[in-house]
């Protein structure tokens, strides 16, 4: 039923559907998350890249794991090559839950976060209009369009405007779930570290790339974005303290409010333009 006004109807709605997915490596659970139930291997593989589990620098070898979906698609289980990531079934084991809309990082110390974290340094700039275009482009994501329920990744080289350079687009009910999707999708197309392997777009264009989202920025995705090797983070919303303290720390740039020309860079602003 929809109420508006004085006016009410009954009429059918489109519902964003809640997946679990439990996520095992070398054998133990690592997280249960909650998840939209699409692109799941590029989930697991962004989830363990962002937790310093898998090395980025692995990258293009997707050989260098192996792994099994469940056929009832709520088990993964991730392994080194020539390791046997065994069998998943009902028996598995799971890890602490993760919610959709909270941070997926494993709880640590935030200064030693910075520290396992690789440095970002790239040297190169990237026009403000690039910038506030990506961000745009989250506003056409069709799941939330459809649901009002999702949140929304885009990776793109950082040359280019509108939807030109976008290496992947990906959308999920939470925000660190759509950007463990673009990071396992890079991954597997090679494409990671972020700052340090040329795209493979027309042309060879671009050495860099952005992650822009649809989400906040907390200090679980400057890290996630950090591990991936990304130089700048832009979003429609707004970062934490705690995030840019750790993205000045680690020499990301990143950039908030990014709504139709105006936004606000908090950390290294040399790299806009």
């Amino acid at each position: 039923m929809r109420v508006g006004g004085d006016r009410v109807e009954n009429t059918l709605d489109a519902v964003a559907v809640e997946h679990y997915l439990t996520i095992e490596f070398r054998g133990e659970p690592v997280a249960t998350l909650a998840c939209t139930p699409s692109r799941l291997e590029e989930l697991a593989l962004g989830h363990l890249i962002g937790q310093g589990m898998v090395p980025a620098a692995a990258s293009p070898n997707a050989a260098a794991l192996s792994w099994r979906l469940s056929v009832d698609r709520r088990v993964i289980r991730v392994a080194p090559a020539g390791g046997e990531p065994g069998r998943p079934g009902e028996g598995a084991g799971t890890g602490g839950l993760v919610p959709s809309g909270c941070g997926a990082v494993q709880a640590m110390d935030r200064d030693d976060a910075v520290a396992r974290m690789p440095a970002v340094s790239w040297d190169g700039t990237v026009p403000a209009s690039r910038i506030a275009g990506l961000a745009a482009l989250l506003e056409e994501a069709s799941l939330f369009r459809r649901t009002g329920a999702a949140h929304s990744a885009v990776a793109a080289v950082a040359e280019g405007s509108g939807p030109e350079g976008v290496l992947v687009t990906r959308e999920d009910i939470g925000r660190h779930n759509a950007v463990d999707k673009v990071v396992g999708h890079l991954w597997l197309a090679g494409l990671l570290p972020a700052q340090t392997t040329r795209a493979a777009v027309p042309g060879g264009r671009g050495h860099a790339r952005i992650l822009s989202t649809s989400g906040r920025i907390s200090s679980d995705i400057v890290i996630k974005a950090a591990r991936a090797g990304f130089p700048l983070v832009v979003s429609r919303g707004a970062p934490t303290v705690m995030a840019v303290r750790l993205a000045a720390a680690a020499g990301l740039t990143l950039a908030g409010f990014a709504r139709g020309r105006r936004m606000n860079v908090y950390t290294h602003p040399g790299r806009v333009g």
